[in-house]
């Protein structure tokens, strides 16, 4: 009776054993057909056999791994996290899994988290140029250009041929202001890829920081015309002609990148910015309104919209637009100094003077800031404190003009 019965738990081994390897067997025929759709671009077919590779083998980490990808490519970060968990649970080693979650991650605005996962990826792989470079992008973003620049270089060290990582490393030059750097890098960008039109767009950006007109209108234009649906390229060119004077064919450039991204909400607050230009202030007020309606965070369209309407008289309103600004940066010396203002005219003195008081406290040596406590301490009565904030402003170099209301409001706010 023993060996009867051990010979049948010998058989029951088997049978699972066989059954073990054919679902094996599956799995993996479900993931390389994920894999040949995923080469071929075809995210969502790609997805289903992935799905089928996880039913036969749940613990797949390839399966979710490459899923999580398609996923990313899709638009579907959080899915694509869950994805990316997955596979980093089953494979703690998988310095790809940690990379692609740190990108859906920064997709949906997750930096702190990305720059984790981006940290361990290196880690795993210390030659990983592709993280070096994502993460040079998040640091780019938060404003931390050195350390988005120190990213950059060593992405292009481990990789000198590739021109993005030569793109990446320009636009944060520029906007640290190193204008030659950044100039030298979209060269570089140039000479590997000849038809790179963000090279173009972004170069042309910097020509107009420097005020070389021409250069900058001659890259945009190129960029253009290698890339007709490059959004930023004509809102930038749209930008350059508006600083020119070009206001028609400044809104014509805004009109384009509208129609090609009707969410783009610095073009509506670029166009804003044009039609006010032009006179229109209607139609200035209500493209500034679009861009805040599509991204409550754009201070520059609060601003503008801010200071439109205190050069139309409408203290409140203006009021409620600095406010909004500085609730989105409170370190702005600038929009303290244009609230404190409007507060003035609306008869709200003391709080003119806490704004005024706040912005020069942020910038002391801001000329305008002293200039416009003297209208403050005017308007109290302070004849004494009025006439030495006043000549605080006249050594820092503000016109003696900004004294004359008419001159000190309505100025705009960039």
């Amino acid at each position: 009776m023993r060996k009867i019965m051990g010979a049948g738990a010998a058989l029951l081994l088997v049978a699972a054993f066989s059954i073990s390897c054919g679902k094996g067997k599956q799995a993996e025929k479900y993931y390389q057909a994920g894999i040949d759709l995923q080469e071929r671009g075809e995210w969502d077919p790609a997805i289903v056999q992935f799905d089928g590779a996880l039913r036969m083998d749940p613990g797949m980490a390839k399966a979710f791994y490459h899923r999580g990808i398609s996923q990313n490519y899709m638009g579907r970060f959080e899915k694509a996290i869950a994805d990316f968990d997955q596979a980093v649970q089953q494979d703690s080693q998988m310095s790809g899994a940690f990379y692609n979650r740190a990108f859906a991650k920064k997709s949906i605005g997750k930096f702190r988290e990305a720059i984790q996962d981006f940290n361990a990826a290196i880690r795993l792989n210390p030659r990983y140029k592709e993280a070096f470079d994502e993460r040079g992008n998040v640091y780019f973003t938060q404003g931390r250009y050195q350390q988005a620049v120190r990213d950059h270089t060593e992405a292009i060290e481990l990789n000198p041929e590739n021109p993005i990582f030569r793109l990446d490393r320009g636009r944060a030059f520029q906007n640290m202001g190193k204008f030659q750097e950044a100039i030298q890098d979209f060269n570089e960008a140039l000479r590997l890829e000849p038809q790179l039109a963000l090279a173009y767009s972004y170069r042309g950006v910097v020509y107009n920081f420097l005020g070389q007109f021409e250069n900058a209108l001659q890259d945009l234009t190129t960029a253009i015309n290698l890339n007709p649906g490059l959004v930023q390229a004509f809102n930038s060119r749209g930008a350059l002609y508006d600083s020119q004077g070009q206001y028609d064919q400044a809104v014509q450039d805004y009109d384009e990148a509208i129609r090609l991204d009707p969410r783009h909400a610095q073009a509506y607050n670029n166009r804003g910015r044009t039609f006010w230009n032009q006179g229109d202030t209607q139609k200035a007020i209500g493209d500034f309104e679009s861009a805040i309606n599509l991204n409550g965070n754009l201070i520059p369209a609060h601003n503008n919209l801010g200071a439109l309407y205190d050069s139309l008289g409408q203290y409140d309103k203006a009021v409620e637009q600095f406010g909004q600004s500085l609730q989105l940066n409170s370190g702005n010396p600038q929009v303290f100094n244009r609230r404190g203002l409007a507060f003035r005219k609306l008869g709200k003195l003391e709080e003119a003077l806490q704004d005024m008081n706040q912005s020069l406290r942020l910038a002391p040596e801001f000329g305008e800031g002293y200039a416009a406590r003297a209208l403050v301490y005017f308007s109290m009565g302070k004849a004494q404190e009025a006439g030495r904030d006043k000549e605080k402003a006249l050594k820092l170099g503000v016109d003696p003009s900004y004294f004359d209301q008419e001159v000190a409001g309505g100025r705009r706010l960039r």
